[in-house]
Order: C-alpha cells, then sequence, then structure tokens
C-alpha cells in the first residue's frame, strides 16, 4: 500500500519528465528539418540557419512569456486551451509556400513559418509550464527537468539529420511530425484541464536583483552559438548535419550544468581551456581537422562556463518565472544581434572572437584574488592581441561584409587575392595583367564548336570566367550576393569585366532559383562554381539541379563544375545522381594539380553527346579522365531526400 502511495505521489513528477523530454524533442527536431527546406527556397548562405536560429528563438520566449503572464490571470486555462485550440487549427492547414528569391530576413521566415508558429510556442512552454502547473514538491527537481528538456533538444538534433533525413523524405518528415504534435497537444489539453496551478500570484516575483546575471550568461553563450555557427557553416558546409554540432554542444552543456555536475573549481578550468584554445585558434591558420578541433573544444568550453555560472545563480522556487523569461529574452536579444545587427555594422566577424573575451572578462569579475585576476587580465589582452593579428592581413585592398558573409580582396606580392568568408576563390596578378592559365577549362569554353553562343556561369567571383570564354560568345553570371558585382567592377581590385568584356546580362539570385533567366535560351556550357567552405551546395546538385542544366543545354552542351576535395568526396553522388538525370561524367582529378593544399578541388564535366565528350577529352592531353565509381556507397541525391551523409558516401544504396 506504502510503494502505492508513492507511486501515485510521484506520477507528476514522471508525466513532468514525459512531457518536458517529448515537448523539447519535436521543438528541436522540425529545425533541421525546416532548415533545409529553407536552404532550397533562399539558396545555400550559411546566415539562413543564424536567422532561423533567431525566429526560434524568439519563439521559445513567446512561449516563456505566456506562461508568466498566465500565472497572474484568474482564467489561465481558458487561455491556454485557446491557444490549443489554435495550435490544431494550424496544423491542419497546408504547409506553406516558401518565398522564391526573398532574403531570408525574420520578416520573411516568420510568414513562411506561420501556420507552424503556435504549435512551436506551446511546445516551447513545456519546461515552464510542467513546472510551474503541476505542483512539483520539490524546487530542486524543477531545474532538474530543465536538464532533461535539453537533454530531449540534444537527441532530436542528432536523430533528424543522422537517423531520418537521410532514409525519409522532407515532407513524410513533416508529416510525421504535425501527427506527433497533435498527439502532444491532446495530451496537453488533458494536463491544462485535470491539474490545477501550484503557485498563487501573489508568491510569484517579478523583479529579482540576480536578473541581470541570469541574461549575462546567457546572452554570451548565445551569441557564441551564433558566431561559431556562422564560422563551422562557412569553412565547412551549410547543411543540417554541420548546424546541430554547435547547437547540440551548445544544448549538452545546459544538460550536464543543470544537473549540478559543474562545481566552481571545475568552471575555472573550463575557462582557461576557453583561453588557451580562443588563443590557438587565433594563430592557426592552415585549415585543418585540429584547427575545427581547436575552435569547437573553445566553444564547448565556453558553453560549460556560461551555463555553470548560471546554475550557481539560480534562485528560489518564486523566482523561477523570471528566471526562464530572463534567460529566453537573453537568447532572442543574442540572436537578433547576430543575425541582423552585426553583419551590417561590423566588416568581419568581429563578434566571435568578442564573445570569448567577454566570457573571460565576465569570469574574471568574479574572482576575489587579486593577483589571479591580474594574470587572468594579461591572458585577456594577449588572446585580443592574436585575434586583432588574426583579422588583419598585411594588405587589404577592400573588405565587405552583408548577409551572404564576409568578402576581401587582399594584396600578396603581384596577386590580388579574393577570399570569401576566409577561403581563397580566385586571384589576379596584376603586375602582368593575367589570369590563372586553365586551359583544360578554356579549351572546352571557348571551343570552335560553341562559336557565338552562349555560357552560363553560376557563381560571379571577380569575374574571372569571363576570360576562359571566346569574345563572340554571351555570357551570363548567376550570383547570389549583390555586392559581388562592386567589387568585380572596380579596376583597382581586379579587370576581368574591363579585359574580357563579353556581352551578357549579371542575374542576382540563388543559382538553383534564378536559373536560367528569362529570354537566355539554351547554353553552349553551364560553369557552376558556387561552393560554401569546402563543400557543394546540396540543392545545386540534386537530380532535379542536374535535370533543370540538361533542359538548358543544347544538345552538346556541356556542364562544368568545381568540386572541393579538401575534406570530404563526393565523387560517387556526383556521378550516380548526374546519370540519374541523363548525363555522363568525366573529371580531372586533384591528384594531377600536385598541391592538394593550395588547390583543395577537382572539376568535373557532365554532358551527353559524343561530340562533347570528344570536346572535353581534347581540351588537354591525359586531363580529363573517366569517372568511374569508387569503393562505398553511391547515393542518388533528390530535392525530397538528400544529406550530407549521402553527399560524402556514407549513406547510400551500394555501388553496382
Amino acid at each position: 500500500m506504502q510503494n502505492r502511495h508513492t507511486l501515485v505521489a510521484q506520477l507528476p513528477v514522471f508525466v513532468a519528465v514525459f512531457g518536458v523530454f517529448s515537448g523539447a524533442f519535436l521543438l528541436f527536431f522540425i529545425q533541421p528539418l525546416w532548415g533545409r527546406h529553407l536552404v532550397i527556397a533562399f539558396g545555400g548562405t550559411a546566415a539562413v540557419w543564424n536567422v532561423l536560429l533567431f525566429v526560434f528563438q524568439a519563439l521559445l520566449f513567446g512561449g516563456y512569456l505566456l506562461v508568466f503572464v498566465a500565472q497572474f490571470l484568474k482564467w489561465q486555462k481558458p487561455l491556454l486551451l485557446s491557444f490549443i485550440g489554435v495550435a490544431f487549427w494550424q496544423i491542419a492547414q497546408p504547409m506553406p509556400q516558401l518565398l522564391q528569391q526573398a532574403t531570408p530576413s525574420s520578416a520573411v521566415l516568420f510568414e513562411t513559418f506561420l501556420p507552424l508558429v503556435m504549435p512551436v510556442v506551446l511546445l516551447s512552454v513545456a519546461t515552464p509550464f510542467m513546472q510551474q502547473f503541476l505542483g512539483l514538491k520539490k524546487g530542486e527537481n524543477r531545474y532538474h527537468l530543465y536538464s532533461f528538456s535539453n537533454a530531449g533538444s540534444f537527441l532530436a538534433l542528432l536523430a533528424a539529420p543522422l537517423l531520418f533525413l537521410p532514409f525519409f523524405e522532407l515532407e513524410t518528415l513533416l508529416g510525421l511530425w504535425r501527427a506527433a504534435i497533435a498527439l502532444y497537444l491532446v495530451a496537453l489539453c488533458l494536463v491544462v484541464v485535470l491539474q490545477k496551478p501550484s503557485a498563487p500570484a501573489d508568491k510569484i516575483s517579478i523583479r529579482h536583483q540576480s536578473a541581470p546575471i541570469w541574461f549575462l550568461w546567457p546572452f554570451l553563450s548565445t551569441g557564441s552559438l551564433h558566431a561559431y555557427s556562422q564560422y563551422l557553416n562557412n569553412e565547412l558546409a551549410n547543411l543540417p548535419l554541420v548546424w546541430v554540432v554547435p547547437i547540440g554542444a551548445y544544448l549538452l552543456s545546459y544538460v550536464v550544468a543543470f544537473t549540478g555536475a559543474l562545481k566552481p573549481r571545475l568552471l575555472n578550468v573550463f575557462a582557461l581551456v576557453m583561453l588557451a584554445c580562443a588563443f590557438a585558434a587565433a594563430l592557426m591558420h592552415e585549415k585543418s581537422w585540429l584547427l575545427f578541433g581547436v575552435h569547437f573544444t573553445a566553444f564547448f568550453a565556453a558553453c560549460l562556463l556560461a551555463h555553470g555560472k548560471l546554475y550557481q545563480q539560480r534562485p528560489p522556487l518564486a523566482h523561477m518565472p523570471l528566471f526562464y523569461l530572463t534567460i529566453a529574452f537573453a537568447g532572442m536579444g543574442a540572436g537578433l544581434l547576430n543575425a541582423h545587427v552585426f553583419p551590417q555594422i561590423l566588416p568581419d566577424t568581429y563578434e566571435y572572437p568578442a564573445y570569448y573575451a567577454a566570457l573571460f572578462f565576465a569570469f574574471l569579475w568574479g574572482l576575489h584574488k587579486g593577483y589571479v585576476r591580474a594574470l587572468c587580465c594579461g591572458g585577456l589582452v594577449v588572446l585580443v592581441g592574436a585575434w586583432v593579428y588574426a583579422f588583419e592581413p598585411l594588405d587589404v585592398l577592400g573588405q565587405w561584409r552583408n548577409f551572404y558573409g564576409v568578402m576581401k580582396v587582399v594584396k600578396e606580392g603581384d596577386l590580388h587575392v579574393y577570399y570569401n568568408n576566409g577561403t581563397a576563390h580566385e586571384f589576379e596578378d596584376f603586375a602582368h595583367n593575367t589570369h590563372a592559365p586553365a586551359p583544360y577549362l578554356e579549351n572546352i569554353i571557348s571551343h570552335e564548336h560553341y562559336k557565338g553562343g552562349r555560357v552560363g556561369v553560376i557563381g560571379m567571383g571577380p569575374g574571372n570566367t569571363a576570360c576562359y570564354t571566346r569574345p563572340d560568345q554571351t555570357v551570363d553570371f548567376y550570383e547570389i550576393n549583390p555586392l559581388m558585382l562592386e567589387m568585380a567592377d572596380n579596376p583597382k581590385l581586379f579587370r576581368f569585366r574591363q579585359s574580357c568584356k563579353r556581352a551578357g546580362a549579371v542575374i542576382f539570385g540563388d543559382g538553383r532559383l534564378a536559373f536560367p533567366a528569362a529570354g537566355t535560351g539554351a547554353y553552349s556550357v553551364v560553369v557552376n562554381t558556387a561552393h560554401n567552405g569546402f563543400t557543394l551546395p546540396l540543392h545545386l546538385i540534386t537530380v532535379e539541379a542536374f535535370r533543370k542544366y540538361k533542359t538548358h543545354l543544347t544538345a552538346d552542351g556541356i556542364l562544368l563544375m568545381i568540386v572541393p576535395v579538401r575534406y570530404f568526396s563526393h565523387h560517387n553522388a556526383l556521378i550516380t545522381t548526374a546519370q540519374a538525370a541523363g548525363f555522363k561524367t568525366l573529371y580531372v582529378p586533384n591528384s594531377l594539380y600536385r598541391k592538394r593544399d593550395e588547390y583543395p578541388y577537382s572539376w568535373y564535366a557532365f554532358y551527353q553527346t559524343d561530340k562533347a565528350h570528344s570536346i572535353i577529352d581534347q581540351a588537354l592531353a591525359g586531363v580529363w579522365q573517366a569517372a568511374y565509381l569508387q569503393k562505398g556507397s553511391c547515393p542518388i541525391l533528390t530535392d525530397a531526400r538528400h544529406s550530407f551523409l549521402q553527399l560524402i558516401g556514407v549513406v547510400g544504396s551500394a555501388c553496382r
């Protein structure tokens, strides 16, 4: 009998744990799904994910605010039940049509996300609602619920790109998510009806002297999350599996911190690890997996430090609603700055190391021993100096930053080198007024068979691809970043647009959506030079994308594509996907360049006819080779089902 009473007494705890965990799982499961949906519509820019993060953080704040305000209302049950009714209505509506060719600002994303707003808001209230509404007796357990919430979020972020996106179509996953939301809303409705509020309004505090501290630590950790995500997306790939690395570490640090496992001395260690790794990252210029590991360690240590300090400042039960509301507000504020303000006012990603410096300064402020504080201040000065050195090349000729990232033109000897988000793309020898020779490309594009034809170039850069064409050819550039034309047209930076002037147009927009521009006709050659970091934008290499290229090529037309090879192999996925669209493939192996580190790319040529094969084969003797499938999987990428694991050959059908 006693065991039975104990079980009944613990039932609210089990309900709360399950509700918090499942709500967080569903909330964060939709993020990478919707992010991939948006990438197809808005282009493969890394900023899409940062803006989407801000949208979710704003909705999270809305949910926490809803629960906070409801506590002071006598009619809180009708209010919550009405919101649940709106959520049911929204999930029954058809999924929104994405707005093509729009800049993915928060307003645009809210519009595309509108039919899912109320379900997401109600998912976000799981933790504060369960803690305040179910009447748990032990206040400490309520903080442990926050740890369960972040554990659910963490598992969802792992499951989406690893277990679901590679094997199921996007529409199927969105349908399953909506069905799960419906079940969750039914359960939430029952909880609202059957349970009584646990805390009267007169016992709830709306102010606390530690509120600025509650804001500070999550603001700095969330800012670091955005800044590190931007760095990682620019350097590797703008894909769900890459997105979940920073936010997964961020959530995992919350899980660890809110179990109470991080003691003060351990937090001191994390502060020093963050300082050392941030300093090392500033001095390491060679791109490698070691560098990524150093950046990740600095970020994870920063999150553990911030969230451990936040847990130490947790308030008594009466202040808990304000505590969670402040955390949510801090996350939304940091998201606003990183997604919308900093790209407009800072010429480079200075906010990334600035967050580490601010975190260490906040840590210093709490130290009591003068000599320790002095030593740490010295370390902070060294860190700032190292990053100032890292951000300032010797001779920057031009620099721009907008939603699409940071562009620089740097003078290196006689060369003017164009850098996009830290990666060198093109250069021009200004002393001799020459471009980089590439006869294996030039002899294809300017072949006699394509005399007077039309060439389409996806990814403008400084305009150097025009120099590989014939004077009688028409060249159309498709460029997503409007600032690129300003750079390319400046003769003090590059002269390609003047020395290789061709008829044609510059069409602004994503290479998948803007191509082809109205009235351009068929292209003799399409050159796709678009890549983010060291992988390809997936929406540009699906079966549907290849079919679009094929439709707008002449009978003997050729599609040329530059493919990064430093970290991952795209070989099998490209061959099998292009074959599914009706293309055959030749390629130039990177080993022929004998300079993998300096030029970590291969070129691929996709064609249909024997004549096109002959043109490619004769471009430069012994360079273009048959593209045979390599050992491993051979996935076919489609708009409905594609993932990073498929692209690099980890997931997919076995090669035949």
